[in-house]
């Protein structure tokens, strides 16, 4: 994988950064199933542009930390910046796109450290990629090169992180993997035409694993792959996730899949965090009008029959300034207030249970068209129904009564509760 980002981003040397004390008992540079659990990536008011002569903000100001050995799902229709946000936090921008705010923070497990990936050289980031965290591309076949072997393409990959690895150590290696993901390792002569899209798939995910990585960010596996395939990817990713213990970022538009495989969930609209939590928690109760939407839309092979319903209307244009709540102009409970007020990302209901939704800032404003203040029983603008309603209904239209107020903490480097 080359080096080289995207447009703009900052190569100094990589910065050091000290996080809040580790919880006692618990040592910076442990290793081992102890420390399941501690942050091992932590993203920060990732902002990406796409520049032109007027520029696309395709994500605008995401936050998230990925834990050790945990699967995080990011969901969202097409367009809401899913895969930018991925290519962001590995360093892969390539122009027009660029990281034009945040940082993304690494846990350097020898040196007990976070270190900034935004300020690594080009040869840290090389050595960075593949051996810490690696990535399966959206289309494999793209993602493979069409006239080398996968003998070769191994063995690029393993010489390029190994120095002086033989060409037998490279041949059984390359054999070892594709055995480890269901595939007969004669097949490292093949080429990758000679492939189904199954196990085209099945490659990349062999290569991401070549060299052990703490996190793997899969972008899009299961696309344009049959049922009966995306069942046997998902069964081969938990599997191997389970025997490796790697972190998962998994994107996809499936939202019903990621409720399934993921621990966590990241629900994205308009190129923002439209809500984040235990992935059990929102199949069970969403909280943003918009999940509950996606939810409505999928149909079950179990349970009650239920009545599908699509979400009217269209993604914001992010080329334009987004006033208010992205998601507005198409919510079924939105007063004149969401049009004027961005919601913010609450803290956690709990401290290590890690709950959130976009909610509203609680502190005193002025209503649309009053000089008051927003206590609960304030008049807020018209509500779905065409009747003025209330800051309190206001919310809990949006189930966001329950929400904790205060900042969102900060990860620490051990075992983290707080922090989105």
């Amino acid at each position: 994988m080359s080096a080289a980002a995207g447009g703009g981003e900052r190569t100094s040397p990589a910065r050091v950064v000290h996080g809040p004390p580790v919880p006692v008992g618990k040592e910076r540079n442990q290793s081992g199933p102890s420390r399941a659990g501690e942050v091992v990536l932590w993203a920060e008011d990732v902002r990406v542009d796409y520049m032109g002569d007027a520029p696309t903000h395709a994500v605008r100001g995401v936050s998230f930390t990925l834990r050790r050995g945990e699967i995080l799902g990011v969901a969202g229709e097409s367009g809401c910046g899913k895969s930018t946000l991925a290519y962001a936090v590995t360093r892969l921008l390539r122009p027009p796109a660029r990281l034009v705010g945040g940082t993304v923070r690494y846990w350097d497990t020898p040196r007990g450290e976070f270190v900034d990936i935004m300020r690594m050289t080009p040869e840290q980031l090389r050595r960075w990629r593949w051996e810490k965290v690696s990535m399966v591309f959206q289309s494999a076949m793209n993602a493979l090169n069409p006239v080398t072997s996968l003998r070769r393409q191994f063995g690029d990959v393993l010489r390029a992180h190994i120095d002086g690895i033989s060409s037998d150590e490279v041949e059984a290696r390359g054999r070892r993997l594709l055995e480890m993901v269901g595939i007969d390792p004669a097949r490292i002569a093949s080429f990758p035409h000679e492939l189904s899209g199954g196990m085209r798939q099945r490659v990349g995910i062999a290569m991401a694993l070549a060299l052990r990585p703490e996190v793997v960010v899969l972008d899009e596996p299961t696309t344009a792959l049959d049922v009966v395939v995306q069942r046997e990817i998902l069964n081969e990713v938990r599997r191997l996730q389970a025997e490796l213990g790697f972190s998962v970022i998994f994107i996809t538009h499936d939202l019903s899949l990621l409720l399934e495989i993921c621990d966590r969930l990241v629900v994205m609209y308009g190129g923002e965090v439209a809500e984040l939590g235990p992935a059990a928690r929102i199949a069970g109760g969403a909280a943003h009008p918009y999940t509950r939407g996606l939810l409505r839309s999928t149909p079950t092979l179990f349970g009650d029959r239920k009545e599908l319903a699509g979400i009217p209307g269209s993604p914001p244009d992010l080329r334009k300034p987004v006033k208010g709540c992205a998601f507005a102009p198409r919510c079924p409970h939105a007063f004149d207030l969401c049009l004027q007020e961005r919601p913010v990302l609450a803290p956690p209901v709990a401290a290590g249970a890690q709950e959130a939704a976009m909610a509203p800032e609680l502190a005193d404003r002025a209503p649309i068209g009053t000089g008051a203040g927003t206590a609960a029983g304030t008049a807020v603008g018209p509500g779905p129904d065409g009747r003025p309603g209330t800051r309190a209904e206001w919310e809990a239209a949006c189930h966001l009564r329950g929400a904790v107020t205060g900042p969102v903490a900060a990860p620490a480097a051990g075992a983290q509760g707080g922090g989105p």
